[in-house]
């Protein structure tokens, strides 16, 4: 099997996914878009694909000219019912290509906040924790996708994690967060840490019990176990 990862940023990579990906024997490709032509990836022989954050919006075609091909491979693999999961900016990629707006948070958010799932009388649509804390670092938000059912919440950002047909996941947060992905966002996006009202300090970030963490790799975890599952195109 073989999964693509799309990275926006040097600060941003996959975190746990990667360690999750070869414990499994799942092969990995990292597209780094954030280098000078870089080429994006064949998602025709994938089995997986991941849409990482990043610190640019979704409208930022003219500053990042890789964003248009980046929204169409987006596009292909869903429609070619590919296993997708997008993280942060990669959600609002996602809910860009199904026609959804993607705007400024009313508050920026940085920081391990609460999240709670949303109930939904869909059968086959996965299942979050009923209550459960992964980290914030985002100042866009997106509106849920006609074709998206809402899994998750927070009072901060209401969207925190849709799913669109059996095969397609966004989540607003940041659940493959390790303490070392941590600290190099921490590290390379400090001017973010401004004294805003959910902006946690970087201690207050780096201090957070590990539980925290182990929950929400364990959630990344099972959400990348049940697209694989669920999807009826298998690729080997």
């Amino acid at each position: 099997m073989r999964a693509i990862i799309l990275q926006h940023a040097i600060f941003e990579g996959p975190g746990y996914i990667l360690s999750w990906l070869h414990e499994q024997g799942i092969a990995s490709d990292i597209c780094f878009l954030y280098k000078p032509d870089s080429p994006l990836p064949n998602i025709e022989s994938a089995n997986l694909l991941i849409v990482l954050g990043g610190p640019m919006s979704i409208y930022d075609e003219e500053q990042y000219p890789w964003l248009t091909k980046e929204k169409e491979l987006i596009k292909k693999a869903i429609e070619n019912n590919i296993p997708t999961l997008g993280i942060c900016f990669g959600a609002q990629l996602i809910a860009d290509i199904f026609g959804a707006k993607v705007n400024s948070a009313p508050h920026k958010a940085i920081g391990w906040y609460p999240i709670k799932a949303e109930s939904t009388s869909k059968r086959n649509c996965f299942h979050f924790p009923d209550h459960f804390t992964s980290l914030f670092w985002h100042k866009d938000e997106f509106e849920l996708p006609e074709e998206a059912t809402l899994l998750a919440s927070s009072p901060i950002c209401k969207n925190q994690a849709f799913q669109i047909k059996n095969h397609v996941i966004g989540l607003q947060f940041h659940a493959q967060t390790t303490p070392y992905h941590l600290q190099s966002m921490i590290n390379n996006a400090s001017l973010d840490l401004t004294n805003d009202p959910y902006i946690q300090p970087s201690q207050q970030l780096l201090s957070a019990p590990a539980s925290f963490f182990v929950q929400s790799n364990q959630l990344i975890y099972n959400i990348i176990s049940y697209l694989l599952l669920k999807c009826k195109r298998k690729r080997y």
